[in-house]
């Protein structure tokens, strides 16, 4: 049943001729012709529930509210069209399935049509293989986290993985973030599933707005997306976070469902497991189904919520749209392609890779009065009786869950000739005007000799049959079109007495159907006009892996890539394509003048359909002297084949040893920071530190968790991990937390901080219980809850490698400034976890060493030495001088730090019982006097 106005139904033929050809009965009625009100619409469909022969099963609206109006339900939700389908008893329910074409006009119908349409049909363009891969997002909540990750976990651990499919866990408390979701839907997701904070708008953390969605460029790769979020689902706005996904042309979702009113944790846990468990248990593979499985799992696990959960979380998209979850498969239908009675029982079968398919829904309809539907039985047959008019085409629909939609013709009453198409026969070998590799397919770059063989279904012979060819697919040439078939006698199958011919254009995709129209006419000038589909194949290369090779002689063998060091690139490339490439040839260069291909060029040769091969001979590279240790940089390589595509694939190789080093002097580098920024307000070293707060204020926000994650980088043998830092936290609630995670493991917690540490400490962690080798990251997390705060967290220097001899940190001069004659104290903190204890101590004032003596602290922690002294009028500078184990240390490496001031004061304030006319401002208002 379609609610529509009128101008919405005019642009809609297409889709409401494929929903009839599928096998459903299609009714539709407009809102104005109803009586307008939501009520009124509701009465029409509560009264065809009741007495309609055909009630209602799926209920599509076609608007926003100002077109087809919706419900208010229950604890305030502004918008819900459950009320639409409450049709027995007073639960809450639904006894149809609903969704909603939420748009605002013809262009963005036209638009959302354009993305469903060629999905269900299977008529995609490209390659398909994104729909082997999902998108998991999961909330940066400080508390809630741990509830989103695993439910996700859940749903591709239990299902998506064992199937096969690439699901992405962007996890924003780990750092995951709104461009990794914008890079992963650019390269295609068939379903995107997000667990978090939402608003009206958008998804709050990793954050994706509406603006993301409006810059996304997935022509043809939509996805179904999945908001387990508040508000995303509140179309009773002007445009809801949902219905920019759907309103979007030529990219966003094919649809999407979301909550209208605020969501919960456990709810839309038990919500999202269930959908999913809908779909590998129990068959559910349509939208609406899955939804409604997921909203009854509320209800068993949290009945409280459910009638709540019902009411607002609403389907934006075609209720009865089943979902592809990896690519589908082809099936083989047999049926009569004529039939000379107009009315009768006919028999179809299918089959899939030759086994019987079981539940494939097979309709039979002229479009308009005829119309036979039935599901085949477990050996894949159905018995179908038809009534048509004499000589009436029929359109046979068939269709089951992960199986490519097969559409064909049946002509029913003929009278006289009647041809139709029975087989092709390929011809790609190399004599004639073929040209190809002789596996009797179309290939591409092949020039294909074709048979089309035609049969008389009807009652009397065709005589002198005539042939003529065409395709208006831009992948495709028809060269030779023209062809005599003679007479055909009844029951008779002939082909083309001499060859059709066309050509493959090198550039068509692997897995491209192609739509051929072969016109026939005989002498008594009747016209046959016969449809049939050829597959093309492609090859589809890419990259699998890159290794760099440092051996003797090109390199010194440890197995890392270095500065002024040469090394060979092992690369393997995979065939994902339907068809072999044949002289397969890389083209190698370099994306940065700090590394130069000094052997560019390699031969991977024939790579057959689904296997792969290594480059021969390897390519070479060398790093010049102008490359930055710990930094990643990017090579091109161009791979083209005889057929003379080109596929261009993109490698990175990091530059340096094993381990890591940062002393955020650089800037951010491949350092991946939500809310963390570099900062001269505080540091260790000279003079930048990483920052978790609010610049100037100097103060972090309630209920958020803030992420800064290292670049993925190689840990040596016996690595230890330090960094040098000062935080201030909340005491006993906000906290300061460490993580490293181990190639594409999780992320595990390796330390905590809170409280305040006032100065800045040296921490470190022991790793050398993880083989040297491995890829690794480490990441810094500040989680606060509410109202309390202090200044956030510093981070410098941080360092995974061996153990060191010896560091300072934490330097700096007390008061920084202060009156002649006063006394000033040096501090600076030394730490060994070799356990070596320093030979000199010296702070270096105004160019003249000073002898610093210990104060407090342990070598493996920091042990803090001070120098106390009188320092006259002027502005003073200063570092630090160490020697240990016969290494000289110093803090800063080179230059100074400047301090402190020693001057007679400027002014005096004696505040005394009053503000003295100070005026006080800040985030809190949190100045007083006394």
């Amino acid at each position: 049943y379609v609610i529509a106005p009128d101008n919405y139904l005019s642009v809609m033929d297409d889709f409401l001729t494929w929903k009839r050809r599928q096998g459903y009965k299609v009714f539709t009625r407009t809102p104005s012709e109803l009586g307008g009100t939501a009520n009124a619409i509701k009465s029409y469909l509560q009264n065809a529930y009741d007495t309609a022969e055909v009630p209602p099963a799926f209920i599509l609206l076609v608007g926003d509210i100002d077109d087809v109006p919706t419900f208010t339900g229950v604890s305030s939700t502004p918008a819900t069209d459950l009320d639409y389908t409450l049709f027995s008893g007073s639960d809450y329910f639904p006894d149809a399935f609903i969704g909603r074409f939420s748009i605002t006009s013809t262009t963005q119908l036209t638009g959302l049509l354009q993305k469903n349409l060629p999905y269900e049909k299977f008529a995609l363009s490209g390659p398909t293989s994104w729909l082997n891969r999902g998108c998991f997002p999961a909330s940066d909540d400080p508390s809630y986290w741990d509830v989103a990750e695993g439910t996700h976990r859940y749903v591709i651990q239990t299902w998506l993985g064992p199937l096969g499919m690439e699901c992405d866990s962007i996890w924003g408390h780990s750092g995951g973030s709104g461009s990794d979701i914008f890079n992963a839907l650019n390269d295609g997701r068939t379903v995107v599933d997000y667990s978090g904070h939402g608003s009206e708008t958008s998804w709050v953390g990793p954050e994706f707005t509406q603006s993301d969605i409006n810059a996304l460029s997935n022509t043809d790769n939509y996805p179904f997306v999945f908001s387990h979020a508040c508000q995303t689902g509140d179309f009773s706005r002007s445009e809801c976070f949902g219905e920019t996904w759907i309103r979007a042309s030529n990219k966003g979702a094919l649809g999407f469902v979301g909550a209208s009113n605020y969501s919960y944790w456990d709810e839309d846990d038990a919500m999202e497991r269930g959908s999913f468990d809908s779909i590998f248990d129990q068959g559910y593979y349509f939208l609406s189904g899955m939804i409604q499985k997921g909203l009854y799992a509320v209800y068993l696990s949290y009945p409280s919520s459910a009638e709540y959960y019902y009411t607002m979380y609403n389907l934006l998209g075609d209720p009865s749209l089943a979902i592809w979850l990896t690519p589908p498969q082809a099936m083989t239908v047999n049926h009569p392609g004529v039939v000379t009675s107009p009315t009768g029982d006919i028999t179809v079968e299918v089959t899939s890779e030759g086994s019987p398919v079981d539940e494939a829904l097979v309709c039979v309809t002229n479009d308009s009065t005829s119309h036979t539907a039935a599901y085949t039985n477990s050996s894949g047959e159905v018995n179908l009786t038809i009534e048509s008019s004499p000589a009436e085409t029929l359109h046979i629909t068939v269709t089951g869950y992960n199986l490519i939609p097969y559409q064909g013709i049946i002509v029913a009453g003929v009278e006289g000739p009647h041809l139709s198409f029975i087989s092709t026969d390929i011809d790609d070998d190399r004599t004639g005007d073929s040209e190809g590799d002789d596996d009797n397919r179309a290939d591409v770059g092949e020039d294909i000799e074709l048979i089309v063989n035609v049969g008389n279904m009807g009652t009397e012979q065709a005589n002198s049959v005539a042939g003529s060819l065409s395709c208006d697919d831009s992948y495709v040439s028809v060269v030779s079109h023209s062809s005599s078939y003679g007479n055909i006698a009844v029951g008779d199958t002939v082909a083309n007495s001499s060859l059709f011919t066309f050509s493959v254009d090198s550039e068509a995709p692997d897995s491209h159907q192609v739509w051929f129209d072969l016109t026939l006419t005989d002498s008594a000038d009747s016209v046959w006009t016969l449809s049939f589909p050829i597959t093309l194949y492609a090859p589809e290369l890419r990259v699998i892996s890159s290794e760099v090779d440092d051996s003797s002689p090109l390199g010194d063998g440890d197995g890392y890539l270095e500065v002024d060091e040469s090394c060979s690139l092992d690369v393997i490339v995979s065939n994902d394509g339907g068809e072999d490439a044949w002289n397969v040839q890389g083209q190698l260069s370099s994306l940065s003048p700090d590394i130069s291909v000094t052997s560019s060029r390699a031969d991977f040769g024939d790579i057959p359909g689904g296997e792969q091969t290594e480059s021969t001979p390897q390519f070479v590279i060398h790093i010049e002297s102008s490359a930055v240790e710990f930094t990643t940089y990017q090579l091109q390589l161009e791979l083209t084949d005889d057929m003379s595509r080109t596929y261009v694939e993109t490698l990175t190789v990091r530059i340096g040893s094993a381990g890591f080093a940062d002393d955020v002097e650089s800037g951010p580098g491949e350092w991946n920071a939500t809310n963390w920024q570099i900062t001269q307000y505080k540091y260790s070293s000279f003079s930048h530190s990483w920052y978790m707060g609010t610049p100037l204020f100097f103060s972090y926000p309630d209920q958020q968790t803030f992420t800064l994650t290292t670049p993925q980088f190689v840990i040596p043998d016996s690595a230890i991990f330090s960094f040098w830092h000062l935080y201030g936290t909340e005491i006993g609630y906000d906290t300061c937390e460490v993580y490293i995670k181990i190639e594409d493991g999780d992320w595990i917690r390796i330390g905590r901080y809170n409280g305040l540490s006032r100065v800045f400490k040296f921490s470190s962690v022991d790793l050398s219980s993880i083989a040297g080798g491995n890829n690794i990251q480490l990441g810094f997390s500040l989680t606060s809850d509410r109202y309390i705060h202090n200044m956030g967290w510093f981070i410098d220097d941080i360092y995974v490698g061996p153990k060191r001899t010896g560091e300072l940190g934490a330097g700096d001069v007390y008061p920084p400034c202060g009156l002649p004659g006063e006394s000033f104290t040096y501090r600076v903190t030394f730490a060994s976890l070799q356990a070596i204890e320093p030979s000199q101590t010296y702070v270096v004032i105004d160019g003249h060493q000073y002898e610093m003596s210990y104060y407090y602290g342990e070598l493996e922690t920091g042990k803090v030495y001070r120098y106390e002294t009188e320092l006259g009028i002027g502005i003073h500078n200063y570092y630090y001088l160490f020697n240990a184990d016969g290494k000289e240390i110093r803090l800063p490496a080179t230059g100074t730090f400047s301090g402190p001031y020693v001057g007679e004061p400027l002014y005096r304030f004696d505040f005394g019982s009053s503000e003295s006319g100070f005026t006080t401002a800040g985030s809190r208002c949190d100045w007083e006097w006394g």
